[in-house]
């Protein structure tokens, strides 16, 4: 798969980030016109807990995988991506290009091959065992797959010195992928 890394200048960043801000902003400000004031606390609290995540994600040391992550949604993709760090923070910048790529690609195959009708979403989940110096990616998919053997045979393909792929789960309408260090 071609190396999909777009770069992003700062104020193109910037903007994107401001973006969503104002969403929120707008958010909070509708609930408080309502007097819905349960709610303006619930969104405040999703805030901070995304906010927490971002924190955690670019304190692992990976900057190309972070950087895809943080900015998927922003390009308007068919695919949903939510992302979640469980752990203490860890420098790991030995897998940070390889999950780069593997995600990208894994993306890429995802949005080729969804129902384009449908709400596809997509959660990453990184478990850091920070006594064992080792971190697990869980890639969990919800959708319609219009072509799983397109995806099936990218994974058995997939070759790496640094990770294994590892199916706990799969049909046309979910799976789960754990990939870790090899």
């Amino acid at each position: 798969m071609a190396d999909q890394r777009e770069r992003w200048s700062i104020v193109d960043a910037l903007s994107h980030s401001r973006h969503d801000w104002m969403n929120k902003l707008q958010l909070i400000k509708g609930h408080l016109s309502l007097k819905k004031y349960d709610r303006v606390k619930e969104i405040i609290d999703e805030i901070v807990v995304e906010a927490k995540q971002e924190s955690k994600l670019c304190n692992l040391n990976m900057p190309s995988f972070a950087e895809l992550l943080l900015t998927y949604n922003w390009k308007g993709h068919l695919l949903i991506l939510d992302y979640e760090v469980l752990g203490e923070a860890m420098d790991c910048s030995s897998l940070d290009e390889e999950m780069f790529h593997f995600t990208t690609d894994l993306f890429q195959i995802l949005n080729q091959n969804i129902d384009k009708k449908q709400e596809n979403h997509i959660t990453v989940t990184l478990e850091l065992f920070k006594t064992e110096n080792n971190v697990r990616f869980f890639y969990d998919f919800n959708g319609i797959l219009t072509d799983d053997k397109t995806l099936l045979t990218f994974l058995e393909q997939y070759q790496s010195d640094a990770i294994t792929i590892q199916q706990i789960h799969f049909d046309t309408y979910e799976f789960t992928l754990m990939v870790s260090k090899s």
